[in-house]
């Protein structure tokens, strides 16, 4: 794979400085005429500017044009060659490419009294395009990517901004078909970049953004490059494809993904929620009853023996000694009767059921059992539990 060319962008390291400048003679709207004559004169700076001098117009979406306007610096004129609806960047050059600045404001090209100056329309097999839209926002050290398709290689890059003191040129390798400029251009302003090659030819697509960001320009060793699609990937939106459809489309699927998504995120976390409850509910009935007394044995009955008559001795509960014991004294047993020589069945007293009532940190009396102190019993809370259950809030 060859090595990308790399192209640091330093001001004035591809285009030379402003040396002179350049002004129209009368006060002029952002609106021009379609084929009007507009005066124009060029005074010295740095130096006087080698005559003939261009006007170079670039213009939003089309191919730039570049216009002889005169010999004498100070009885230049521009036709405004651009159909309307034009929207137009002005730089003058001298015979040298001398730069004398280009001018502030982003000219539109209105209707006029005639339209016989405007050239051939330009024809569509030598074409630039960008991965940013027209009139999209491009921060300060964000990349610009052109792509170039025919023409006569190798391709010279022109890039003019607002109000900037030149049009930075850049000259290709002869195989690179892919230029990818880090923005440096000052915020807040608009920006054009033009495409020529070998034989002077303009590209037309001249894609068109806005500025934005900081001045902080040294955007962390980033330079632009040249190359081609497999040095330097990038993936464009179909050539034909109306903006308003093809966008609806990806917005659409990423819609729908994220609305499917989220119902089965909302499903999953149901069931969780299902789950953790059952799991909580569990784990608090085991808390309940953990360390329950065991069961109180059943005492015998008194059954008449049919052989003697006799009763059999009840088994009979102890009445100390038991943990669940409340103190309620135990009736003893009654000796037989010295009438009849029969026994009278003792008093059967069988030790309290286990006291619920006393059971602590607020738990319920399980059903049918009374509350030892006839209070209202509380509603059950899990006090060992962290923080609050499911649902609370």
């Amino acid at each position: 794979m060859r090595a990308l060319r790399v192209l640091a962008l330093v001001p004035g390291s591809l285009a030379q400085a402003q040396q002179f400048f350049w002004g129209f003679n009368s006060s002029l709207t952002t609106s021009l005429p379609v084929c009007s004559e507009l005066p124009l004169t060029v005074t010295p700076g740095a130096a006087s500017g080698v005559p003939p001098f261009y006007m170079l117009a670039f213009a939003e979406g089309a191919a730039p044009t570049t216009q002889l306007i005169g010999k004498n610096a100070s009885s230049l004129s521009w036709t405004v060659d651009h159909p309307v609806g034009s929207k137009l960047i002005l730089g003058v050059v001298d015979a040298h490419g001398t730069s004398g600045g280009v001018d502030i404001p982003l000219y539109a090209v209105v209707a006029g009294s005639s339209t016989a100056c405007l050239p051939p329309a330009t024809a569509t097999d030598f074409v630039v395009t960008s991965t940013t839209p027209h009139g999209d926002m491009l921060n300060t050290c964000d990349p610009w990517n052109l792509l170039i398709t025919g023409g006569t290689p190798p391709y010279s890059v022109s890039i003019a901004a607002l109000n900037a003191s030149d049009v930075t040129n850049i000259t290709m390798a002869a195989t690179d078909t892919v230029f990818q400029y880090i923005n440096r251009a000052d915020p807040g302003s608009q920006m054009i970049a033009a495409i020529s090659d070998s034989t002077g030819r303009w590209a037309t697509g001249s894609p068109f953004v806005r500025t934005n960001g900081t001045t902080e320009f040294d955007c962390a060793g980033r330079e632009s490059i040249g190359g081609t699609n497999d040095t330097i990937p990038i993936s464009l939106p179909p050539a034909d494809s109306e903006s308003s459809s093809n966008n609806s489309r990806p917005v659409a699927a990423i819609i729908g993904a994220a609305v499917g998504g989220a119902a089965l995120l909302l499903i999953l976390l149901a069931a969780l929620g299902v789950l953790f409850y059952r799991t909580r509910a569990l784990t608090r009935e085991a808390k309940l009853y953990r360390g329950a007394p065991p069961p109180v044995p059943v005492p015998f009955l008194t059954i008449p023996s049919p052989a003697s008559g006799e009763g059999l001795t009840p088994f009979v509960l102890p009445d100390s000694g038991s943990r669940w014991s409340k103190g309620t004294p135990t009736p003893k047993p009654t000796s037989a009767s010295p009438s009849d020589g029969r026994r009278s069945p003792s008093t059967i007293t069988r030790e309290l059921p286990p006291p619920y009532a006393y059971v602590t940190h607020g738990h319920p009396l399980p059903p049918g059992a009374a509350s030892a102190s006839g209070g209202t019993q509380s509603s059950w809370r899990d006090v060992s539990s962290k923080g609050p259950g499911p649902g609370a809030t």
